[in-house]
């Protein structure tokens, strides 16, 4: 390597410093991509360090520059170490204009940075800390030792964003109702087998007890309820749609009018005392708009409540309910799809975290002896726990249905 001359060794340090086909020298090229020092400016001395130590210095130890028209983009500038000459013979380095003034900003802009950090603040007159960027003049400084309020320029931490949102499952609309948490539960199906039925009349409540209007000996068990302190309804049968049968004098979809109004009022006239009505299968009926204003056009004129069993999404009573001034309700939680001792008792459970967050909670279940079984130590079970056991048109009455109130009202119960 002894025999590579001066120019050689100057052709190949321009390979690390010039090769910018734009112009732009060794202080610009780190936002290019170019810069070993990827663009840092900490770490600018280092790689100009190594450039010296090793890229521009031939076998020998010797730098080599080359001659100048090597490097039409850059001048000579004298090296700050050139009066050193302990260190060897005089030495040179090609420095580029940009380099050069990349340096002295960088220069510059560390001593003020310095400057800034060692500055002495200024004192307010209370003692406090003048801070080093004043406050805009719609939120000033709170007095010393008192936090502003939410409001009032203070920063509302992430987590208290999170608490105050409103619960995905709950409409914006609804408000928790003070005092106790209610639990309304529902037992459809009542009047086919009479043992269960009996059972189910005999229970701690005050329970929902549905009857289907194709029942046995309806007036007896109807009474037994209501004189052991039960809210009376009827299972209204409607057409599920598909192969299920809802049981007779059900209301399809495709009736007439009339035929669909004769079916109503028979089915109504079976169970008496009813405080409204909720329904049996009727997923399809349900749906149909024009056969719901039919069903809940009736029970408005009668002061009765509508129960929606939710057996669909899709169901129209909510919006047909809220448009005619129909007390309106519907079911949270089914009770016993899973007719399990041990789902029953989660589904019970889960009846009363939803009451608890939102002050009332709907369930239904049905005379399967495990779920009778299970309502007989549960409902003195839940008063204990603080929930109050009442039946669905309290619930209706508590989240506030002023046009409940004057049905009941109209009614005389």
């Amino acid at each position: 390597m002894n025999d590579r001359t001066d120019k050689e060794a100057g052709k190949a340090g321009q390979s690390h410093e010039t090769r910018d086909p734009a112009g732009v020298g060794p202080a610009g090229a780190g936002a290019a991509g170019h810069d070993r020092t990827g663009g840092d400016p900490e770490a600018a001395p280092k790689a100009l360090n190594n450039s010296e130590a090793g890229n521009d210095r031939d076998a020998d130890g010797n730098r080599g520059t080359g001659p100048a028209e090597d490097h039409p983009d850059t001048e000579d500038v004298p090296d700050p170490a050139s009066d050193v000459e302990a260190a060897g013979s005089l030495m040179r380095q090609p420095w580029s204009r940009r380099a050069v003034s990349g340096g002295l900003v960088l220069a510059v802009g560390g001593a003020l940075f310095g400057l800034s950090r060692t500055a002495p603040r200024p004192v307010r007159s209370d003692g406090g800390m003048v801070p080093l960027r004043q406050p805009v003049a719609s939120a000033p400084l709170p007095p010393e030792g008192i936090q502003p309020e939410a409001g009032e320029g203070a920063e509302t931490p992430l987590e208290d964003t999170a608490a105050v949102a409103e619960p995905a499952k709950v409409p914006a609309s609804v408000q928790r109702p003070a005092g106790p948490a209610q639990i309304a539960i529902v037992l459809d199906d009542l009047g086919l087998k009479q043992d269960e039925t009996r059972w189910a009349t005999n229970l701690p409540g005050p329970l929902t007890l549905a009857f289907l209007p194709y029942g046995q000996s309806l007036a007896s068990h109807a009474n037994r309820a209501k004189a052991n302190g039960h809210e009376v309804i009827l299972h209204l049968p409607m057409d599920p749609g598909g192969r299920a049968d809802p049981g007779p004098q059900a209301l399809r979809v495709g009736q007439d009018s009339a035929e669909l109004e004769r079916r109503l009022g028979w089915n109504l006239a079976q169970v008496p005392g009813i405080a409204g009505v909720n329904n049996h299968m009727g997923s399809a009926l349900t749906e149909n708009v024009a056969a719901m204003e039919a069903v809940l056009t009736r029970l408005k004129a009668d002061g009765r409540y509508f129960l929606d069993s939710r057996t669909t999404a899709r169901s129209a009573a909510r919006a047909i309910s809220d448009r005619l001034g129909v007390p309106y309700a519907e079911r949270d939680v089914f009770l016993d799809n899973d007719t399990s001792p041990q789902a029953i008792v989660r589904q019970l459970a889960e009846t009363e975290d939803l009451a608890r967050r939102y002050g009332t909670a709907i369930a239904i279940g049905h005379p399967h002896r495990q779920t009778l079984k299970a309502l007989e130590t549960w409902v003195g079970e839940a008063r204990e726990r603080g929930f109050d056991i009442v039946p669905v048109s309290t619930v209706i009455a508590t989240r506030g249905s002023a046009l409940w109130r004057l049905a009941r009202d109209r009614a005389g119960s």
